[in-house]
């Protein structure tokens, strides 16, 4: 499982610099205002984690919310240690809190949905 937990999670970040390259695109070339990026980074986060999710529980037989939350979780984690790394002054806050409990959720729906399928 462990492979199909790292597959899953590989998936979630792929696909999110997927769509993030292609925002870019969009937003050079066009007059889209800034002011949507953190929406449109929070729903790419969200497509992100539940496809991931469901990539690795696809197969399995039980516990898809328990895979499928740990992939969320492991997405917030790695965004937090590499945002850490890019921005000054990045801090652990209670927003950043909420959004990593909220991607452990949205993982949880994903692994449960993969496992459904």
């Amino acid at each position: 499982m462990l492979i199909k937990f790292l597959k899953g999670l590989g998936f979630s970040f792929i696909f999110t610099l997927v769509l993030f390259l292609l925002f870019a695109i969009i937003l050079r070339f066009s007059n889209i205002s800034d002011s949507i990026i953190p929406g449109i980074v929070l729903i790419v986060s969200i497509i992100s984690i539940l496809c991931g999710a469901s990539i690795c529980t696809k197969d399995a037989k039980n516990q898809g919310w328990l895979w499928g939350g740990s992939i969320g979780g492991a997405y917030a984690l790695l965004l937090y240690v590499i945002s850490s790394f890019i921005l000054t002054g990045f801090s652990l806050t209670a927003t950043t809190i909420y959004l990593i409990l909220g991607y452990i959720l949205i993982g949880a729906i994903g692994g449960i949905i993969g496992i459904n399928i």
